[in-house]
């Protein structure tokens, strides 16, 4: 990401459409969701492992979707507010 939170929000809603194109978000979510549904919750170390792992992965797809669209949003205000200002100075408000 640059300095530029407004360049960043355009590229971050870019990567956001593509990736909800494409179902990536849902996709990884859902092969997720299916594999903790399929595990046989045993009481063994590595199967407690390898469900927090999967339990991580949720956390992470979460995180970043919610990354992206907080840039996103973030890029917005700021392109706001600089207008905001621009038209301040210019005297329109």
């Amino acid at each position: 990401m640059s300095n530029d939170p407004i360049r960043d929000a355009d590229q971050a809603q870019r990567i956001l459409r593509e990736l909800d194109e494409f179902g990536v978000f849902r996709a990884i979510e859902g092969e997720t969701i299916r594999k903790l549904c399929e595990t046989q919750l045993d009481g063994k170390a590595e199967t407690e492992r390898y469900v927090l792992e999967l339990v991580r992965v949720l956390q992470a797809n979460h995180r970043q979707r919610r990354f992206l669209s907080k840039t996103v949003e973030y890029g917005r205000l700021d392109a706001d507010n600089l207008e905001r200002r621009r038209k301040f100075k210019a005297g329109g408000i």
